[in-house]
């Protein structure tokens, strides 16, 4: 898997030249608030923010989502609040950060608790649509990277992204989407060994060629600005267990 620069995420951008400004503003202030962190597997951690933005580029998604994309670790993960977010980059922006970031509680996995999670995905789309789509290329790739975690967190993150986020990305019509996330996490829960599970997450490859052709299919971009349409639209996917 490649990793992406900020450039590839301009290239993409369908913005004007004035908000491509704010992305490499979201891209500056994202890099010196992590520039010493690294990821698990010894990369610098800016990575991660780098590879979201451009999915959701990718995804034909706005200025702001790919700005908040940049930015969806600075609150949780360095010392940035929410106030400097605002302060810099607006409340809307602000607030797909925020809402990305209360997102990232861990979700119950248990069958009963189902419903419960769906309600917490609804609660946060009610607020902002974007603020799921964005989670779901965050975690495509922390699925993506999932050696690099000890095999408890892995196990919970795999279960985690089969009951919750592939659906949802199936019910959005990212169909691609779903199933990389549900054939990536079962890899690590279908196998006990950590040795093992390394290389068979290397046959399973997410290819540029996958993340170049991700977009939006079930649903008009138009109507995900009709946030109480969107959210009706999908209810009713998940009561017909489409």
């Amino acid at each position: 898997m490649r990793n992406f620069k900020i450039e590839d995420i301009l290239r993409e951008a369908q913005c004007s030249e004035n908000d491509k400004e704010i992305i490499k503003e979201a891209y500056d202030f994202a890099y010196e608030k992590h520039c010493n962190q690294k990821r698990k597997s010894g990369e610098p951690y800016i990575i991660h923010p780098l590879f979201v933005s451009y999915v959701v580029s990718k995804m034909g998604l706005d200025v702001v989502t790919i700005s908040a994309a940049l930015l969806h670790d600075v609150i949780e993960d360095t010392t940035a609040t929410y106030d400097d977010v605002y302060q810099k980059f607006g409340e809307e922006i602000a607030g797909v950060v925020e809402g990305v970031t209360k997102l990232k509680k861990s979700f119950l996995t248990n069958e009963q608790m189902k419903e419960e999670n769906y309600k917490k995905l609804f609660h946060a789309m009610e607020k902002d649509v974007r603020v799921i789509l964005l989670k779901l290329a965050d975690r495509l790739h922390n699925v993506y990277t999932l050696q690099y975690l000890d095999r408890t967190k892995q196990i919970s993150i795999a279960k985690e992204t089969v009951e919750i986020y592939a659906p949802i990305a199936g019910k959005l019509g990212l169909n691609s989407l779903e199933n990389v996330l549900e054939i990536g996490a079962e890899r690590f829960l279908n196998n006990n060994d950590k040795d093992n599970d390394r290389e068979c997450f290397k046959i399973f490859e997410i290819n540029d060629n996958f993340v170049d052709n991700l977009c939006l299919c079930s649903f008009h971009k138009e109507e995900m600005v009709d946030t109480n349409l969107f959210i009706k639209k999908l209810e009713t996917k998940l009561e017909k267990g489409e």
